[in-house]
């Protein structure tokens, strides 16, 4: 099988534009929630974004064009554009970001501890 060209594939239902491929879990703070059409030369990457195998999940998965790009978090897009570039694989991208979120909560404890400057707020806790 060709995993970068859609094929049918029946389970419970029939669905066409089916794609098999990496899919990435994007999650992090309101830098990860920005939008494409929040970013710099958003002009120029909504007139280039023609990438049929690059898909945002958004209740349905969303396929990535001009016309859709600007709703897909610009960090989740440039990666998962760079991936698809990279290796040609199909790219989804499931964004679960959460803005205003304590880093603590993104960050494990032993990744918080290596860094001297949090050494003080650490202890408080």
């Amino acid at each position: 099988m060709d995993s970068r060209n859609p094929f049918s594939w029946n389970f419970y239902a029939a669905s066409g534009d089916v794609l098999v491929g990496d899919v990435w879990l994007c999650s992090g703070q309101s830098n990860m929630m920005l939008p494409v059409e929040k970013a710099k030369d958003f002009a120029r990457e909504q007139t280039a974004a023609n990438w049929p195998a690059l898909r945002a999940f958004h209740s349905q998965w969303i396929i990535c064009s001009p016309e859709t790009v600007g709703g897909f978090s610009a960090t989740a897009y440039f990666f998962g554009r760079e991936i698809h570039q990279r290796t040609g694989q199909p790219v989804g991208l499931i964004n679960r970001s959460a803005g205003g979120t304590a880093i603590e909560l993104w960050t494990s404890r032993s990744a918080q501890q290596a860094v001297p400057e949090l050494k003080p707020i650490l202890e408080k806790q």
